[in-house]
């Protein structure tokens, strides 16, 4: 079963919603549908971390199984001490309800590593990768996962070098706001990392059922 991990538009495919905005958050109590909620850094702000904080008051909101996207964005967003702050908040809060952090990051591996230090067992899932081959060394050390989109369809000559550096045990699927379907994204990974579909497909789908703990959402 393929398992989209990061959508923001209705999928054919079992899939992880992402919610950015307040005035999103209304529906989480739909527990029929998994959902990840995260302060973007485009749109980091103290006040909409606020709210956001009050959402965990009384425990992990119904239907929510990772937190994010979030994480540090050197080209566009807020200052950066002001990410750093709202990410390293989120990271907390994911730490201390034990679930995945789902990060965005632009320019910004290094800000990214310094939590991933500080929460040795907390996931990370880097959606949208496209680091370099020194960056994913860097990053297998630690507990994280690796999520690619149509960027495998449309440049896959820039990512043959890291899809074959990373194990398919730390591999995922997402559509992001894509135009391109999930099963196109998987048949690009395959090609490029020369695998047998069916394998791979049970590999990813155990990960994320794993990560995101999806089996209250028929998934797994």
């Amino acid at each position: 079963m393929l398992i989209d991990i990061h959508t923001h538009k209705p999928s054919q495919y079992k899939s992880i919603k992402s919610l950015h905005f307040p005035n999103e958050y209304e529906n989480l109590s739909d527990a029929s549908t998994a959902i990840s909620i995260g302060i973007h850094p485009w749109w980091a702000e103290v006040e909409h971390s606020e709210k956001f904080e009050k959402l965990f008051e009384q425990g992990v909101p119904p239907s929510v199984v990772a937190i994010g996207e979030c994480g540090i964005d050197r080209v566009r967003g807020a200052a950066i001490e002001v990410q750093k702050t709202i990410f390293h908040r989120q990271v907390q809060l994911a730490s201390t309800f034990n679930l995945p952090v789902i990060v965005h990051q632009v320019k910004g591996i290094s800000d990214v590593l310094h939590e991933i230090k500080q929460f040795p067992y907390t996931v990370f899932v880097f959606h949208g990768y496209l680091g370099n081959p020194e960056q994913t060394l860097q990053l297998l050390k630690h507990n994280v996962f690796f999520s690619f989109g149509e960027g495998l369809i449309d440049y896959p000559g820039k990512y043959q070098k890291i899809i074959d550096l990373i194990p398919v045990e730390k591999i995922l699927f997402e559509t992001d706001n894509g135009q391109s379907n999930l099963k196109s994204i998987f048949q690009a990974y395959t090609q490029l990392k020369s695998r047998e579909a069916n394998e791979v497909e049970l590999i990813v789908e155990k990960s994320a059922c794993r990560i995101f703990n999806l089996e209250s959402y028929g998934m797994g």
